[in-house]
Protein backbone atom coordinates (compact mmCIF):
# COMPACT_ATOMS: atom_id res chain seq x y z
CA UNK A 1 0.00 0.00 0.00
CA UNK A 2 1.48 3.58 -0.91
CA UNK A 3 1.89 6.52 1.18
CA UNK A 4 1.19 9.71 0.02
CA UNK A 5 2.77 12.25 2.19
CA UNK A 6 2.10 15.97 1.78
CA UNK A 7 4.97 17.91 -0.16
CA UNK A 8 7.16 20.19 1.91
CA UNK A 9 6.34 23.00 -0.15
CA UNK A 10 2.81 23.26 0.58
CA UNK A 11 3.60 23.86 4.61
CA UNK A 12 6.32 26.83 3.71
CA UNK A 13 3.56 28.18 1.10
CA UNK A 14 1.06 28.65 3.78
CA UNK A 15 -0.05 31.67 4.86
CA UNK A 16 1.55 31.12 8.00
CA UNK A 17 4.89 30.87 7.04
CA UNK A 18 3.87 33.27 3.99
CA UNK A 19 3.43 35.47 6.70
CA UNK A 20 6.35 34.44 9.34
CA UNK A 21 8.94 35.18 6.27
CA UNK A 22 7.58 38.88 5.86
CA UNK A 23 7.90 39.41 9.27
CA UNK A 24 11.53 38.46 9.19
CA UNK A 25 12.14 40.88 6.45
CA UNK A 26 10.19 43.50 8.53
CA UNK A 27 11.49 43.20 11.45
CA UNK A 28 15.51 42.64 10.70
CA UNK A 29 14.89 45.88 9.10
CA UNK A 30 14.48 47.87 12.18
CA UNK A 31 17.51 46.63 13.46
CA UNK A 32 21.31 48.56 12.79
CA UNK A 33 23.32 47.35 9.81
CA UNK A 34 26.89 47.73 8.62
CA UNK A 35 26.59 51.43 7.14
CA UNK A 36 30.17 51.68 6.60
CA UNK A 37 31.49 48.55 5.19
CA UNK A 38 35.63 48.56 4.40
CA UNK A 39 34.79 46.20 1.56
CA UNK A 40 31.89 44.56 -0.23
CA UNK A 41 31.89 41.47 1.48
CA UNK A 42 32.00 42.85 4.82
CA UNK A 43 29.38 41.61 7.30
CA UNK A 44 25.73 42.78 7.07
CA UNK A 45 25.37 43.23 11.07
CA UNK A 46 22.49 42.77 13.26
CA UNK A 47 19.37 43.58 10.79
CA UNK A 48 20.64 40.50 8.98
CA UNK A 49 21.86 38.31 11.70
CA UNK A 50 17.96 38.66 12.88
CA UNK A 51 16.04 38.45 9.26
CA UNK A 52 18.03 35.40 8.65
CA UNK A 53 17.33 34.24 12.37
CA UNK A 54 13.68 34.63 11.63
CA UNK A 55 13.10 32.95 8.92
CA UNK A 56 15.15 29.84 9.50
CA UNK A 57 13.45 29.40 12.53
CA UNK A 58 10.03 30.19 10.43
CA UNK A 59 11.66 26.99 7.87
CA UNK A 60 12.13 25.01 10.81
CA UNK A 61 9.07 25.27 12.38
CA UNK A 62 7.54 23.99 8.45
CA UNK A 63 9.44 21.28 8.49
CA UNK A 64 7.98 19.71 12.41
CA UNK A 65 4.96 20.77 10.76
CA UNK A 66 5.37 18.57 8.10
CA UNK A 67 7.28 15.67 10.31
CA UNK A 68 4.19 15.87 12.71
CA UNK A 69 1.25 15.65 9.67
CA UNK A 70 3.08 12.98 8.02
CA UNK A 71 4.93 10.65 10.42
CA UNK A 72 2.71 11.50 13.66
CA UNK A 73 5.42 12.46 16.09
CA UNK A 74 4.98 14.86 18.62
CA UNK A 75 6.40 18.31 17.23
CA UNK A 76 7.30 19.58 20.83
CA UNK A 77 9.62 16.37 21.28
CA UNK A 78 12.82 15.82 21.23
CA UNK A 79 13.01 13.57 17.97
CA UNK A 80 10.97 16.06 15.80
CA UNK A 81 13.54 19.13 16.84
CA UNK A 82 16.14 16.89 15.54
CA UNK A 83 14.35 16.65 12.41
CA UNK A 84 13.89 20.05 12.43
CA UNK A 85 18.02 21.05 13.28
CA UNK A 86 18.60 18.56 10.05
CA UNK A 87 16.00 19.92 7.54
CA UNK A 88 16.95 23.60 8.78
CA UNK A 89 21.04 22.43 8.04
CA UNK A 90 20.46 21.03 4.85
CA UNK A 91 18.61 24.05 3.79
CA UNK A 92 21.21 26.22 5.14
CA UNK A 93 24.37 24.85 3.16
CA UNK A 94 22.05 24.81 -0.36
CA UNK A 95 21.84 28.54 -0.11
CA UNK A 96 25.01 29.39 1.40
CA UNK A 97 27.78 27.07 -0.66
CA UNK A 98 26.42 28.99 -3.61
CA UNK A 99 26.45 32.32 -2.22
CA UNK A 100 30.13 31.74 -1.07
CA UNK A 101 31.21 30.40 -4.33
CA UNK A 102 29.90 33.39 -6.15
CA UNK A 103 31.88 35.87 -4.07
CA UNK A 104 34.74 33.76 -5.19
CA UNK A 105 34.13 34.35 -8.40
CA UNK A 106 33.34 37.53 -7.65
CA UNK A 107 36.64 38.58 -6.26
CA UNK A 108 38.72 36.19 -8.77
CA UNK A 109 36.84 37.94 -11.99
CA UNK A 110 37.98 41.53 -9.96
CA UNK A 111 41.34 40.48 -9.51
CA UNK A 112 40.84 40.86 -5.44
CA UNK A 113 43.08 38.61 -4.40
CA UNK A 114 43.19 40.14 -0.82
CA UNK A 115 39.87 39.00 -0.15
CA UNK A 116 40.28 35.51 -0.98
CA UNK A 117 43.78 34.81 0.78
CA UNK A 118 42.59 36.52 3.92
CA UNK A 119 38.92 34.43 3.88
CA UNK A 120 36.81 37.80 3.73
CA UNK A 121 35.19 36.79 1.13
CA UNK A 122 33.26 34.33 3.03
CA UNK A 123 32.40 36.98 5.93
CA UNK A 124 29.02 37.37 4.94
CA UNK A 125 28.07 33.71 4.10
CA UNK A 126 29.58 32.92 7.11
CA UNK A 127 27.35 35.38 8.77
CA UNK A 128 24.26 33.87 7.15
CA UNK A 129 25.52 30.12 8.39
CA UNK A 130 25.61 31.62 12.10
CA UNK A 131 22.77 33.00 11.89
CA UNK A 132 20.62 30.66 10.76
CA UNK A 133 21.80 28.07 13.02
CA UNK A 134 20.04 29.92 15.83
CA UNK A 135 17.28 28.12 15.09
CA UNK A 136 19.02 24.85 16.93
CA UNK A 137 18.67 26.70 20.04
CA UNK A 138 14.77 28.00 19.23
CA UNK A 139 12.29 25.26 20.17
CA UNK A 140 9.19 24.76 18.61
CA UNK A 141 6.39 27.39 19.45
CA UNK A 142 8.40 30.15 21.14
CA UNK A 143 6.68 33.24 20.50
CA UNK A 144 8.11 35.46 17.87
CA UNK A 145 9.90 38.34 20.69
CA UNK A 146 11.56 34.84 22.09
CA UNK A 147 12.60 34.30 18.54
CA UNK A 148 13.93 37.92 17.72
CA UNK A 149 16.16 38.08 21.17
CA UNK A 150 17.73 34.77 19.86
CA UNK A 151 19.02 37.09 16.94
CA UNK A 152 20.58 39.16 18.82
CA UNK A 153 24.51 39.35 19.15
CA UNK A 154 26.28 38.35 22.50
CA UNK A 155 27.84 41.72 22.16
CA UNK A 156 24.19 43.60 22.40
CA UNK A 157 23.71 45.55 25.22
CA UNK A 158 20.92 43.53 26.62
CA UNK A 159 22.74 40.06 27.34
CA UNK A 160 25.22 42.38 29.40
CA UNK A 161 28.14 41.36 27.16
CA UNK A 162 28.46 37.90 28.05
CA UNK A 163 28.64 35.33 25.62
CA UNK A 164 25.43 33.19 25.76
CA UNK A 165 23.90 30.19 23.93
CA UNK A 166 20.58 30.92 22.40
CA UNK A 167 18.29 29.09 24.79
CA UNK A 168 20.27 31.56 27.47
CA UNK A 169 19.43 34.41 25.48
CA UNK A 170 15.62 33.21 25.23
CA UNK A 171 15.86 32.45 29.22
CA UNK A 172 17.00 35.95 29.66
CA UNK A 173 14.92 37.16 27.70
CA UNK A 174 11.67 35.61 29.47
CA UNK A 175 13.49 36.66 33.00
CA UNK A 176 13.46 40.04 31.72
CA UNK A 177 10.05 39.92 30.30
CA UNK A 178 8.77 38.92 33.77
CA UNK A 179 10.45 41.41 36.17
CA UNK A 180 9.14 43.79 33.71
CA UNK A 181 5.80 43.09 34.28
CA UNK A 182 6.28 43.07 37.88
CA UNK A 183 6.87 46.16 37.65
CA UNK A 184 4.14 47.37 36.00
CA UNK A 185 2.02 45.47 38.50
CA UNK A 186 3.20 47.39 41.65
CA UNK A 187 3.10 50.92 39.68
CA UNK A 188 -0.48 49.99 38.88
CA UNK A 189 -1.14 48.75 42.53
CA UNK A 190 0.47 52.32 43.56
CA UNK A 191 -1.61 53.90 41.37
CA UNK A 192 -5.01 52.70 42.64
CA UNK A 193 -4.19 53.73 46.49
CA UNK A 194 -3.31 49.65 47.26
CA UNK A 195 -1.68 49.52 50.75
CA UNK A 196 2.17 49.68 51.08
CA UNK A 197 2.22 45.86 52.37
CA UNK A 198 0.17 45.09 49.66
CA UNK A 199 2.51 46.45 46.58
CA UNK A 200 5.61 44.60 47.63
CA UNK A 201 5.69 40.94 45.80
CA UNK A 202 5.88 38.36 48.94
CA UNK A 203 9.04 37.13 50.23
CA UNK A 204 9.87 33.12 49.51
CA UNK A 205 9.18 31.25 52.38
CA UNK A 206 12.01 29.70 54.08
CA UNK A 207 11.63 25.76 53.95
CA UNK A 208 11.28 24.38 56.89
CA UNK A 209 14.56 22.27 57.61
CA UNK A 210 14.67 17.92 57.25
CA UNK A 211 14.06 16.77 61.09
CA UNK A 212 17.68 14.27 61.54
CA UNK A 213 16.51 13.36 65.46
CA UNK A 214 18.22 13.75 68.29
CA UNK A 215 22.03 13.99 68.74
CA UNK A 216 23.69 11.34 69.32
CA UNK A 217 27.13 10.47 70.35
CA UNK A 218 29.47 7.82 70.21
CA UNK A 219 29.84 5.37 73.29
CA UNK A 220 33.39 5.77 74.97
CA UNK A 221 34.95 2.39 76.42
CA UNK A 222 36.47 4.10 79.11
CA UNK A 223 33.18 5.40 81.06
CA UNK A 224 32.83 1.40 81.51
CA UNK A 225 33.19 0.69 85.71
CA UNK A 226 32.36 -3.01 85.04
CA UNK A 227 29.80 -5.55 85.34
CA UNK A 228 28.15 -5.41 88.80
CA UNK A 229 27.80 -8.53 90.61
CA UNK A 230 24.93 -10.97 90.27
CA UNK A 231 22.36 -11.47 93.45
CA UNK A 232 21.63 -15.20 94.46
CA UNK A 233 19.21 -16.87 91.33
CA UNK A 234 20.71 -14.89 88.92
CA UNK A 235 19.30 -11.28 89.35
CA UNK A 236 21.56 -8.60 88.40
CA UNK A 237 22.21 -6.12 90.85
CA UNK A 238 21.10 -2.57 89.69
CA UNK A 239 22.89 -0.94 92.93
CA UNK A 240 22.37 0.45 96.19
CA UNK A 241 18.96 2.43 96.70
CA UNK A 242 17.37 0.20 93.28
CA UNK A 243 14.59 -1.79 93.04
CA UNK A 244 14.13 -4.93 91.70
CA UNK A 245 13.46 -8.72 91.47
CA UNK A 246 15.49 -9.14 94.48
CA UNK A 247 13.75 -7.46 96.73
CA UNK A 248 10.44 -8.62 95.30
CA UNK A 249 9.60 -9.83 99.33
CA UNK A 250 10.50 -7.39 101.97
CA UNK A 251 9.91 -4.34 99.90
CA UNK A 252 8.48 -1.23 101.10
CA UNK A 253 4.68 -2.09 100.19
CA UNK A 254 3.72 -5.86 99.72
CA UNK A 255 0.33 -7.32 98.81
CA UNK A 256 1.51 -10.83 99.24
CA UNK A 257 0.25 -11.54 103.02
CA UNK A 258 -3.50 -9.95 101.65
CA UNK A 259 -4.82 -6.66 103.59
CA UNK A 260 -4.55 -3.09 102.43
CA UNK A 261 -0.77 -2.64 103.36
CA UNK A 262 1.30 -5.70 104.62
CA UNK A 263 4.86 -4.17 105.29
CA UNK A 264 6.03 -7.36 106.55
CA UNK A 265 8.04 -9.76 104.53
CA UNK A 266 6.60 -13.11 103.63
Amino acid sequence: MAINYTPLQSFLDAPKYIDAFSQAFDIGSKYPHNISPTSKYDKQGISSDVRHTLGSAAGKEAIIDWSSANLGIDPYGKFANVIGNVGITGATALEEIPDAWRSFKQALGEKDYGAITSGGIFAQPWEDVQANLNAWGIPYGASLEEKTAAGLPTYDEFWGGDTLSVRDKINAFRLKKQQLMNQKIQQQKKMIGMPEHLTHTPPTPTPTPKYTGPTTHDFDPKQDTGRRPDKPGGFLDPGKGSYGPHMAYGGRVSYFDGGLLSLWPR
